[in-house]
């Protein structure tokens, strides 16, 4: 007889359905927090970059290129036109131009949203280490990429973000030993050299390098902590010493050389200026974008709170100054911002290694080219859509009275704008010489700052009206004297809306 066969208790190998379940809904959850954030982002960039900065950032780079020359003294106003100008961001200002000329507006626009795109999400998805996993980084990314629209316009300090990028990378390269030093000398030399005629924010890459010095001298001569295993080899400071001199050299290749280093130091004792600077004042906690930036913050103090050991001491250096240093001025928000997405990631992944292993789950490269894909798409459908505004919603409001001013001038005009108007004004009716724009680093402390509490209707407005001869004013109504004029006996109003006025005075 036959002897039957024996048989086992069945197993299985699957997961149970809940979680098997997880990884996918973090897989669907984390690509469409990515192509919400993306076209958040490019929207807010493509409908909202053109601040009032732009129009003479633009004006300026046309200049250039008619001319071939840097413009030795001020092209826009008449109280300053024999003042000599530093033009510190010309290279950003043609390359501005250029694409302009060439291609318009939406292609501009779509151009400095991919910019963005690729630094706070691409390049930390590309870049990251392999233990980092992509759907952690994708999620942080998408939180990253909400707040840095709170501040991220058609604007040179994408420059600064591209430029503190690419310098992070090559650190980190040389720490695993993958680029030597000398290797990295070439790389930075002509990074700073491009940076500092791009945007002032290389001050930041200097700053970065001391940090990363102090570091990393730290951590040489300290004994390895819990965590510190999974740290490549810090840098030695002759190494970093060599970074930074050949960084500071960099910086004197632009046409001002060393006078660029001593006007930037000049502007930094303006602190009655800065103090009346929207971005140079602490950020609005009330707006989501900074709320979500606190969230992030949060977030990281638990995770060091949990693995002390998370993050190295020249990353949590640069990440804590930056941060610090968003709660007092909000426009570095964009920056730490960028030091987030690079670090976070990695932290939350060591504090939390049960999340991490849910979400490594997933494969990394075709979820990487995924996300890449869904990004980089959000501009174009956007510009497609007919979404890029060349005016920007501040100069929509103030185009119809400056409209009406260019139509009744008289060449004589000793004319009165405020900040946003004049800005505007050299794009609305280019040629107009006006009183005052936003470049307030050029106009001066002194000059800036009486013309604003003149503005504000502040004792001593009389003064500035009766010193300058102003006989004709564009101002946006909200400035208490745009009011004050419209009563005036002395003025008659030639045109009045809801957001502006004009008026001239009586003779």
């Amino acid at each position: 007889m036959a002897k039957s066969a024996t048989r086992f208790p069945e197993t299985s190998t699957r997961r149970p359905e809940g979680a098997a379940l997880l990884p996918l809904l973090l897989l669907s959850g984390s690509v469409l927090l990515v192509v919400l954030a993306s076209f958040f982002l490019a929207g807010m960039i493509l409908r909202q970059g053109v601040t009032p900065d732009y129009p003479w950032l633009l004006a300026t780079g046309e200049w250039i290129l008619d001319y071939h020359r840097l413009p030795a003294t001020d092209l826009f106003s008449w109280t300053a036109a024999e003042r000599g100008w530093i033009v510190y961001q010309w290279a950003f200002e043609i390359v501005l131009a250029s694409i302009h000329r060439l291609a318009g507006h939406e292609t501009v626009a779509t151009l400095i949203a991919w910019s963005a795109l690729a630094i706070y999400l691409i390049v930390p998805l590309h870049t990251a280490p392999r233990r980092t996993p992509a759907l952690l980084i994708a999620a942080i990314g998408a939180a990253v990429l909400a707040v840095v629209s709170v501040n991220l316009s058609l604007r040179p300090m994408i420059a600064t973000s591209a430029g503190l990028l690419v310098q992070h990378l090559l650190i980190y390269r040389m720490r695993a030993g993958r680029t030597s030093l000398l290797g990295g000398v070439l790389w930075i030399f002509p990074l700073y050299a491009a940076w500092a005629n791009l945007h002032t924010g290389f001050a930041l890459g200097i700053g970065s390098l001391l940090l990363i010095l102090a570091g990393d001298w730290t951590e040489l001569r300290r004994d390895v902590e819990p965590g510190s295993k999974h740290w490549s080899t810090p840098l030695h400071p002759s190494q970093v010493g060599a970074l930074l001199l050949a960084a500071t050299l960099g910086t004197l290749i632009t046409p001002y050389g060393p006078q660029l280093h001593t006007y930037l130091a000049l502007l930094s004792t303006e602190a009655a200026l800065n103090a009346r600077i929207d971005e140079l004042g602490s950020p609005d906690f009330g707006m989501f974008q900074f709320q979500l930036l606190l969230g992030l913050v949060l977030l990281l103090v638990a995770a060091m709170t949990r693995q002390s050991g998370a993050l190295r001491p020249a990353d949590l250096l640069q990440l804590a100054a930056l941060i610090l240093a968003t709660f007092f001025a909000a426009r570095f928000v964009v920056w730490s911002a960028l030091y987030l997405v690079l670090l976070l990631p990695t932290v939350v992944a060591r504090a939390w290694p049960a999340l991490s292993r849910h979400c490594m789950a997933s494969s990394r490269r075709p979820l990487i080219l995924i996300l890449t894909l869904a990004a980089i798409s959000a501009p174009p459908l956007l510009a497609s859509r007919g979404f890029a505004d060349p005016v920007g919603h501040l100069c929509a409001r103030l185009t119809p009275a400056i409209e009406a001013y260019a139509a009744q001038r008289l060449p004589q005009d000793r004319l009165l704008t405020d900040p946003i108007s004049g800005s505007c004004m050299i794009a609305a009716a280019p040629g107009i010489p006006v009183f005052i724009d936003t470049r307030f680093d050029f106009y001066g402390g002194a000059f800036s700052t009486a013309t604003l509490d003149a503005l504000a209707l502040k004792s001593g407005w009389r003064t500035l009206i009766e010193g300058y001869r102003i006989d004709v004013a564009v101002l946006d109504r909200r400035r208490p004297l745009a009011e004050a004029l419209t009563i005036d006996s002395q003025f008659t109003i030639l045109f009045r809306d809801s957001e502006a006025v004009v008026v001239r005075r009586l003779h």
